[in-house]
């Protein structure tokens, strides 16, 4: 009986197949990496920047994603300290912000959340390329009352009360002489009663023409 015996394979035979295979797939990894590298970059910061854009409701003429701050505060984020602030600009002047904190862990891990902050000018008075007006006219009643009219619109948020008592600070009067009201007897446009506007413009205008007040006026009963 005639047995044949196969010798086991030599370390060599294993080891250098092996080698060259981990060094070709090494080679394909860095290769792949060199050219993908900053595409993938790209792509990230693509996402990442539709993500601020889309929380961003003011134009921005600036790179978010270059002009940024990182804060560390573990009081008000505490389950990642780190958060990423990236600041919109109009003009190099300041538009708004947006924050990238992390909130609590989801079923695929931490979930990152894109919060938006947006600030805006509304001209109240305070110019903005815009001018503003205040009417206001006082008129002494044949009852000696004083008429107190403005251009302004009162819808319940106090507009009457607050004009009668800049004339009061003015004058020096009790309230109860000044009959404060809205009509068409007078022509007194000012524009529209929005962002605080009658507050502003009307009491402005409102001192302006108590101040004119005769001091020498002096109501019945007085």
């Amino acid at each position: 009986m005639t047995m044949a015996t196969t010798p086991a394979p030599s370390f060599k035979t294993i080891f250098i197949p092996l080698l060259a295979l981990f060094s070709l797939c090494a080679a394909v990894l860095v290769v792949t990496d060199h050219y993908t590298r900053d595409k993938i970059a790209k792509n990230a910061r693509d996402v990442e920047l539709r993500s601020i854009d889309s929380v961003m409701p003011l134009p921005h003429d600036n790179d978010l994603h270059e002009d940024y701050m990182d804060i560390n505060d573990p009081v008000y984020f505490s389950i990642n300290p780190n958060v990423t602030v990236f600041r919109a600009r109009q003009g190099k002047q300041p538009a708004g912000v947006v924050l990238m904190p992390v909130t609590a862990t989801g079923y695929s891990g931490k979930i990152l959340l894109a919060v938006g902050i947006a600030c805006a000018v509304k001209n109240s008075g305070i110019g903005n390329g815009a001018i503003e007006t205040g009417k206001c006219r006082l008129v002494v009643e044949a009852d000696g009352s004083v008429g107190l009219y403005s251009g302004f619109t009162e819808m319940g948020q106090g507009l009457l009360t607050v004009i009668t008592q800049f004339a009061v600070e003015v004058t020096g009067l009790p309230a109860s002489v000044f009959r404060p009201q809205v009509n068409s007897r007078f022509e007194l446009g000012s524009g529209q009663t929005t962002g605080s506007r009658g507050t502003l413009l009307a009491g402005r205008a409102t001192i302006d023409a108590a101040a004119k007040l005769s001091p020498s006026f002096r109501p019945p009963g007085a």
